[in-house]
């Protein structure tokens, strides 16, 4: 009797425990170069050799271009005022923003 009080007070316990963690993020369903453009500055500069900063990011997001073509992204970076989450001020574009590999979770 008092093994099955014992299970079942770990039982809500348990229970009580899952329903108070937070739900799951959903994944960003957004496709890649729509994530990738959301972090270009939207200059429409065209010094990346693009006719602006979506064309150029479809580009990355299938690999036809580089990462580090976007002169603007380097010139906010180099004076500290990084415009991407985690950046790396020895570097002209955060390689945390640009993996490929998280971009495409």
């Amino acid at each position: 009797m008092t093994t099955v009080l014992v299970l079942l007070a770990i039982v809500a316990v348990l229970v009580i425990a899952l329903r108070t963690l937070p739900a799951p993020a959903e994944p960003d369903a957004r496709p890649l170069a729509d994530r990738i453009d959301a972090l270009l500055p939207q200059t429409q500069c065209r010094q990346c050799h693009y006719a602006g900063c979506r064309p150029y990011a479809e580009a990355i997001a299938t690999g036809e271009a580089d990462i580090n073509q976007c002169p603007p992204v380097a010139l906010t970076e180099s004076g500290n005022s990084h415009s991407f989450s985690g950046a790396n001020p020895s570097r002209s574009i955060p390689s945390t923003a640009w993996n490929r590999r998280a971009w495409s979770r």
